[in-house]
């Protein structure tokens, strides 16, 4: 499974939103369902820090921050706070099981897409 992200200015996923909700525009399945402004505001999200984390779900799959930390030798209130931060994007699941949280990232890959067009034409249906 594929995470599609895209760049996009904040004007043009304005548009390209109104467009998709007035049925002018119809996204494919391969089509980003993340959207940053900028490769700025992406790397702040997906930092080295960040994907190191990912890499680690993704290789050891830790039943808890707790586990997760001490795999990255981070402190734990670091990767809980940047876990979060990557929930909020959808980008890490997260299970609860009583006080615990068990991260999990439920792709098999990143790809990035920045449109370079002003014209939402990519996505026409």
């Amino acid at each position: 499974k594929t995470l599609n992200i895209g760049i996009l200015s904040y004007s043009e996923q304005k548009n390209r939103l109104f467009a998709i909700a007035r049925g002018e525009i119809k996204p494919k399945d391969d089509e980003p369902k993340i959207w940053f402004t900028s490769w700025e505001a992406l790397h702040h999200v997906l930092s080295t820090k960040n994907m190191e984390l990912i890499k680690t779900i993704t290789k050891h799959k830790p039943t808890s921050i707790r586990e997760l930390a001490k795999l990255a030798h981070r402190q734990e209130s670091n990767v809980a706070r940047d876990i979060k931060k990557l929930e909020k994007y959808k980008i890490i699941k997260s299970s609860r099981y009583g006080r615990t949280k068990k991260p999990t990232f439920p792709y098999s890959e990143i790809v990035t897409k920045q449109i370079l067009s002003d014209s939402p034409s990519h996505v026409r249906a």
